[in-house]
């Protein structure tokens, strides 16, 4: 699935279908010609920040509130 497909962008945030911590799109890029991943920040339980890459299928958009 390509990103503008699911509707994401850097900076949205999102969570795995399966569940888990909300993280932070960083980066965008093309997989192959079908399938675009999401490289993601989120935080640990021990409060540390890291990355992670996702196929852009597995995430979901998390509704955040705008301030």
């Amino acid at each position: 699935m390509k990103a503008s497909e699911a509707g994401m962008k850097v900076g949205d945030v999102v969570q795995l279908k399966s569940g888990g911590p909300k993280m932070t799109i960083h980066d965008i890029d093309e997989w192959n010609k079908t399938i675009d991943r999401a490289q993601c920040y989120f935080f640990k339980e021990d409060d540390t920040c890291s990355d992670i890459t996702f196929p852009i299928a597995t995430l979901n958009l998390v509704k955040t509130e705008t301030v």
